[in-house]
């Protein structure tokens, strides 16, 4: 049913653009003879008109079987894609997706760790510098005065 409607439409195809290519032909033919008579090229381009409606009926069919080609392809390949997330190869995949994320954020809260760490281990040395100088002394009055200078902008920043 599907195959002899769809030759047939082909064929009308075929012919209506054979036939839309002599209206064209006498359209281009009536304008390079410079025949501008308004009855001449109002019947070229009414008979164009008119090949183009025949035309655009005959691609209807064909249309309509390329349309449902794409749209069971599309069903189909919806229908294999849920079923591979149904089944144990997409469900490890799934599971293989979610630990490389997993592993991936465990390195970044590693980092951050160790960034944190190494800035607190910096923080105690400094202290330990600052407690070690002798009370009263131009060295530490200036370390304190650099410090005092830190922990205002920290307290104006909101840090």
């Amino acid at each position: 049913m599907g195959i002899p409607m769809l030759t047939s439409s082909i064929k009308t195809l075929t012919e209506k653009g054979s036939l839309l290519r002599t209206g064209f032909d006498h359209l281009a033919t009536t304008f390079e003879a410079g025949e501008i008579a308004t009855a001449s090229t109002a019947g070229g381009i009414s008979a164009v008109v008119g090949e183009l409606g025949s035309l655009a009926a005959a691609l209807l069919p064909v249309i309509g079987y390329v349309l449902l080609a794409v749209a069971a392809f599309a069903a189909l390949k919806h229908i294999f894609d849920v079923l591979y997330e149904k089944s144990p190869e997409g469900q490890l995949e799934k599971a293989n997706k979610e630990l490389e994320d997993a592993t991936e954020k465990a390195k970044e809260a590693t980092a951050a760790y160790n960034e944190l760490k190494s800035t607190l281990e910096e923080y105690k040395q400094v202290q330990e510098e600052i407690n070690s100088m002798e009370p009263g002394t131009d060295k530490i009055d200036k370390v304190l005065e650099e410090n005092n200078k830190i922990l205002d902008f920290l307290s104006e920043k909101d840090l």
